[in-house]
């Protein structure tokens, strides 16, 4: 899982790059947020990733692809 927890505040941060969502009050709250946002949370063996649409976006059309 790729949420850090500091300062009392959430952080969620894409695993595949540098991508992440600031702002949340709790780990419930950066998961709603990364949904909301269009973050993707995928379970690989027994760790969860957390992938940003700009990755998703990558992963489905390749990179430079216009998704034409």
């Amino acid at each position: 899982m790729s949420v850090e927890v500091r300062y009392q505040a959430c952080t969620a941060h894409c695993d595949y790059c540098d991508n992440s969502l600031y702002g949340a009050a709790d780990r419930r709250d950066a998961l709603q947020m990364m949904r909301q946002a269009g973050w993707e949370r995928r379970k690989v063996d027994s760790e969860w990733l957390d992938i940003c649409p700009d990755c998703l976006f990558e992963e489905k059309f390749g990179e430079g692809s216009d998704g034409a």
